[in-house]
């Protein structure tokens, strides 16, 4: 993994982000660009910001609210690069070495959302137990346990839902080279 980076969308944290970066110089240039200045409305111009730019998806299965959105996922999100081979990015991007996640609060919500948001032909397949869809169009997604996982393609959803299942050691916990 080359890597990885984690967010924590509580409210509470955003705020207390917002306090620490209001210590440097340049913050007060770029909180002017903020939809607003507290946690809670920081968070919702999120969701409001995902909710409609899936929406505007040309073959989107559904439309998708920011309420919807926070129904069913929770207040972590992560994203990794998964090789220092970047040549994935070149084109169309479809064998980009990139995963996400997110927590998830509310399965079923979580799973229907996934299954509105993809477009193009959708599959539903499985691996080691973890059923999980695939677009041609746009990757592969699960809900495994209490996470929604994303990769740009089937192979490295697999690869995700192995390491995560404990079944290879490639996780950065294994990885002299991260420490």
């Amino acid at each position: 993994t080359a890597l990885v980076a984690s967010a924590n969308l509580d409210p509470a944290a955003i705020d207390e982000a917002v306090t620490s970066l209001r210590r440097l110089p340049i913050w007060a240039v770029a909180e002017g660009f903020l939809p607003a200045s507290d946690g809670k409305g920081l968070r919702t111009q999120l969701l409001e910001q995902v909710a409609k730019g899936a929406s505007e998806q040309d073959d989107a299965k559904g439309d998708v609210t920011a309420k919807q959105l926070e129904a069913a996922f929770g207040e972590r999100a992560g994203f990794a690069i998964t090789s220092n081979d970047l040549s994935g990015f070149e084109g169309d991007g479809d064998d980009a070495p990139v995963a996400a996640w997110i927590e998830v609060d509310d399965r079923d919500a979580a799973e229907q959302l996934a299954r509105d948001l993809a477009t193009g032909t959708v599959t539903e397949e499985s691996h080691e137990g973890v059923d999980y869809l695939v677009s041609k169009d746009d990757g592969a997604i699960a809900v495994r346990d209490d996470l929604l996982l994303f990769a740009a393609s089937e192979a490295q959803l697999q690869d995700l839902i192995d390491v995560h299942e404990g079944d290879v050691d490639e996780s950065l916990a294994g990885d002299e080279e991260a420490a």
